[in-house]
């Protein structure tokens, strides 16, 4: 199963000191990023309040991870042979939330939210963004939203990232 670590949920992997990049390799879970994800993991990289750990995280998902976006041909999309077709529900997410002009970045506020949202329908998505509503509207699917600090009790409970992640799957 695809896992999306949205960027703010990188810092916490990081402060609490565990790298999922290692923990998810040779497991059935394979990380995957959005164009503004890797966008976000980018700046993080010369970002002056990123840690150290936070930035080797992030490079390390970036080397280790895929890309992964709906079709289109415009920013935030990804053209032929990379895109994948989103469902009707997943479009409707991604219209529902409203983006607007960012003054901390070049994206959009919530826009990288909105592509996260809509793939929660397919793949496991965790976020430490518990104020959004948005975050409830994920298209009923395989996958889910995963909030950090229920991934935190699990992971306490289950001892390793990949069997956390599977009580995700199956709940």
């Amino acid at each position: 199963m695809d896992v999306m670590i949205d960027n703010c949920v990188v810092d916490r992997f990081a402060s609490a000191g565990l790298n999922p990049v290692v923990a998810l390799r040779g497991t059935e879970f394979v990380l995957r990023y959005t164009p503004d994800l890797e966008r976000e993991y980018r700046q993080k990289l010369h970002h002056p309040s990123a840690s150290p750990e936070a930035r080797a995280l992030a490079e390390a998902i970036l080397e280790s991870g895929t890309l992964i976006g709906f079709f289109g041909f415009e920013e935030p999309y990804l053209g032929f042979d990379q895109g994948v077709f989103a469902e009707e529900d997943q479009a409707q997410v991604i219209g529902s939330i409203k983006t607007k002009q960012n003054r901390k970045g070049p994206i959009p506020r919530n826009r990288t939210d909105s592509g996260l949202v809509a793939f929660a329908k397919d793949l496991l998505v965790l976020t430490d963004n518990t104020t959004d509503s948005h975050w409830k509207r994920a298209p009923l699917g395989k996958g889910r939203v995963i909030w950090w600090e229920e991934f935190r009790q699990t992971l306490q409970r289950e001892g390793d990232i990949a069997k956390a992640l599977r009580t995700f799957v199956r709940s």
